[in-house]
């Protein structure tokens, strides 16, 4: 046996013992049953930049150390005493303080010249494909550290949604506002939020914010806080509001694009409104159905930008909808897209001014049809004036 070390031992025995790891190893190393080194081929020695010195009559644990165990040798013979041969990945370090990966069989025999019990340990190289394992793992530890700060994040961001955002049912002196919501990816990129006037009217906004996730969850946010912190002067109409709005925060995005509604709920039998790129809202009225017609444009740097102010009798029993895009996104029962007529549609055939609570059983209703399917953000109201 071509090596460095004190002992010597017979190369067929050895194979005999070995059996056929035999064929795929070429690094041999031999030590006593207390670790201590005692042969090392010369294929182990030239492959770890090692003299023969630095090696025999260490201890196995100075060179193979399976992930940095300290332990390692004792796992050997405890693994040893339960079968004669055992296998694992070691690394083996360099003397420049580099490291070769192995996969090594230990094995226990009996050397009959010295009559005593040996570890021999055959290797094979496995860096290579161990370094690409070893770089995956961190990848994928760095990319499971950065997946459970973005979920902290996007919680983060979630509930402060939460605080701005409407209640399911809100009372006010002359309506009911009952409100769904629903986000496509955890954080939502609408607005639904209300603010109470000093003299009683109540004014409620709809906010679409281009593109989904945490910019756009925090751009509402700010939206809906420049929103409720207007001071009466830029808010006396609802045009006025989306101006103002506007006014605030177009240097904060340069592709800002926002499509809206304000909707005011005077304490007389009136309501006043203003569209910035949304459809036109619903109202049903005496068992009829109709538009709240109107147009403006959406909320956009390098637009010329156009808001009216409506204003409409309304009377008791009377029934507002006010909805995102997300909800005639949805599919039918046919799995093509409602659209806005069809969203429509499908509210003067199954809308009931019984229901509990409409907005949601609305909602419930439409995901069952479309199977759960949505393709952005949901927010949906119904406004009863009482």
């Amino acid at each position: 046996m071509v090596g460095q070390g004190s002992i010597n031992i017979d190369l067929e025995q050895l194979f005999i013992q070995c059996g056929a790891h035999w064929l795929n190893t070429n690094f041999i190393c031999l030590s006593d049953i207390r670790g201590k080194i005692l042969f090392v081929n010369d294929s182990l020695l030239n492959s770890l930049g090692l003299k023969s010195e630095d090696v025999i009559n260490n201890n196995i644990n100075n060179f193979y150390l399976p992930q940095d165990d300290r332990a390692f040798f004792d796992k050997v013979l405890y693994q040893l005493s339960l079968n004669n041969v055992w296998n694992t990945e070691c690394s083996c370090r360099f003397k420049q303080g580099k490291t070769h990966w192995l996969h090594s069989y230990f094995f226990l025999i009996h050397n009959a010249e010295q009559n005593e019990d040996l570890i021999a340990i055959l290797s094979y190289d496995i860096s290579e494909p161990k370094q690409i394992e070893l770089n995956e793992s961190r990848y994928n530890r760095v990319i499971q550290e950065q997946y459970r700060l973005m979920n902290e994040d996007l919680e983060l961001a979630a509930n402060t949604q939460k605080v701005f955002m409407m209640p399911s049912f809100i009372q006010t002196r002359n309506f009911d506002i009952y409100t769904y919501m629903k986000p496509l990816i955890h954080v939502t990129g609408d607005i639904l939020s209300h603010k109470i006037n000093l003299d009683g009217s109540v004014d409620v906004i709809l906010a679409d914010v281009a593109g989904h996730g945490l910019s756009s969850a925090y751009f509402t946010s700010s939206l809906v806080f420049i929103f409720q912190n207007l001071t009466p002067e830029n808010s006396s109409k609802p045009a006025n509001i989306l101006n103002s709005i506007y006014n605030k925060i177009r240097y904060i995005a340069e592709d800002l694009f926002i499509c809206a509604t304000i909707l005011r709920l005077n304490t007389d039998n009136t309501i006043e409104y203003s569209y910035a790129g949304n459809f036109p809202m619903l109202i049903k009225t005496k068992g009829k159905w109709n538009l709240l017609d109107g147009r403006g444009t959406p909320l956009s740097n390098g637009l010329d930008l156009s808001f009216t102010n409506y204003k409409k009798n309304i009377e008791p029993g009377d029934e507002i909808l006010l909805f995102s895009d997300g909800c005639y996104e949805l599919s039918n029962e046919n799995e093509k897209i409602l659209g806005y007529d069809g969203f429509y549609e499908y509210l003067k055939n199954h809308y009931s001014l019984d229901e509990a609570i409409p907005a949601q059983t609305i909602m419930r209703n439409l995901f069952a049809l479309s199977n759960n399917k949505f393709h952005d953000d949901v927010s949906f109201a119904v406004i009863q004036k009482v």
